[in-house]
């Protein structure tokens, strides 16, 4: 039996592909988006949370944030809902993969 080599990852490296194709449709708000998409999908925690969640992760080191506040996320997703534009060419690029 050959040796298996296992390579340490992170979940940002399994999805790298998606990561560049949001930072594609939006390009200033993406590492934010990724933020509280770790946060809702990990922790479930309402929008409140989220800066405490943040504050005990390294993800927004790794990711380049600034800090995060309360009302960080109701902005950006308030911002993120009047790009219609965007967002349809972001879902409709995973109909074209």
């Amino acid at each position: 039996m050959q040796d298996v080599v296992y390579q340490p990852f992170t979940v940002i490296q399994l999805f790298v592909r998606h990561i560049q194709t949001l930072a594609q449709f939006f390009p200033n708000h993406y590492k934010q988006i990724i933020a509280i998409a770790y946060c809702r999908f990990i922790f479930r925690c309402p929008l409140k949370n989220i800066p405490f969640r943040l504050a005990q992760s390294f993800l927004p080191e790794l990711l380049g944030l600034t800090k995060f506040n309360d009302k960080t996320s109701s902005f950006i997703l308030n911002t993120i809902g009047g790009m219609h534009d965007q967002m349809l060419g972001y879902m409709k690029s995973f109909i074209a993969n």
